[in-house]
């Protein structure tokens, strides 16, 4: 019976030991995994935050691309205009859409926003594309001329 005393006595203080040194390990663990995690998501939250409004500006030509796909798809032609339009747009515009169903949109004036400006260049880039390969690489050029040459034909320069 004194033995087996002994022997608990001496067995106790040892699992216990190795019981604390289990939760130094495991302490130790966590206070790495933390410090690891502020390392790594510190930098990554910041830099999310600094270069959000940035990539905002960055998708509004994605953007713009992917509105044309989706158009293309069901099989919309459309071109996007901005700035001040020419004199004779609105033939242009009427002989575009009766000749080829292509549509003109003037989709912002002569103030329009980097971003928008992007968007519709984004468009234009996939849906001029698309439109002359389908129609040919100078529909928009014939279509020029034919609107210019019906417009000065209409109204004749003044000479004084």
């Amino acid at each position: 019976m004194k033995d087996q005393q002994s022997i608990s006595r001496a067995l106790v203080p040892n699992a216990l030991r190795a019981v604390s040194n289990l939760d130094m390990r495991v302490a130790t663990l966590i206070r790495l995994c933390k410090r690891l995690l502020a390392i790594l998501v510190f930098p990554v939250l910041l830099a999310a935050c600094c270069l959000l409004p940035v990539s905002l500006d960055l998708t509004a030509s994605f953007r713009g691309r992917l509105a044309a796909v989706v158009d293309l798809l069901q099989g919309r032609y459309q071109v996007l205009g901005h700035g001040l339009p020419a004199p004779w747009a609105p033939e242009y515009d009427r002989l575009l859409k009766e000749r080829y169903g292509i549509e003109y949109q003037q989709a912002a004036w002569c103030l329009a926003s980097d971003e928008l400006i992007d968007y519709i260049d984004g468009y234009n880039s996939v849906s001029v594309d698309a439109t002359k390969r389908k129609f040919g690489d100078d529909v928009f050029d014939k279509i020029a001329d034919e609107a210019r040459k019906r417009w000065d034909a209409e109204h004749p320069k003044n000479p004084l």
